[in-house]
């Protein structure tokens, strides 16, 4: 969700407002974005207070040119279920064959908002902030514009 809006910030930004962007889970179950998450993203001018979590499903997979995954198992499940060869966040941004964890991943067993958990979501959305601009080059110098 936060890379899907950090990219619809960035490409507005640069014009480039013909290209869809959309986020899907693995699992998508019903929960409102934690409210840490959407606090950072406003301090970033980007309002995602309506954001419906939508699962991957192959409509979603064939209506895109671009699909990208934020960690290894949802690339692996992106593989294993629909037959795409996906890149992750951290191959594009960085070079590099690493997930950006999201919350759950990173505090598993966390059952209520700490200060770990929310200095962890800070840094994410900043670091997918951040890299948006190398995602945008990915898009452009891959003909996806």
């Amino acid at each position: 969700m936060v890379a899907e809006y950090c990219l619809r910030q960035y490409l507005h930004q640069q014009g480039a407002s013909d290209i869809l962007v959309h986020s899907a889970g693995i699992i998508a179950a019903p929960q409102d974005p934690r409210t840490k998450t959407l606090e950072v993203l406003q301090s970033l001018g980007i309002d995602a207070s309506h954001h419906i979590q939508t699962k991957i499903t192959p409509t979603v997979v064939d209506a895109y040119d671009l699909i990208i995954a934020m960690a290894i198992d949802h690339q692996q499940f992106v593989k294993e279920h629909f037959g795409w060869n996906i890149p992750l966040f951290n191959e594009i941004a960085i070079g590099e064959h690493t997930s950006v964890l999201d919350i759950k991943e990173a505090f598993p067993d966390a059952e209520k908002e700490s200060e770990d958990e929310n200095r962890h979501i800070v840094w994410t959305i900043h670091y997918i902030h951040d890299h948006i601009p190398v995602v945008y080059d990915y898009i452009r110098t891959h003909n996806m514009l």
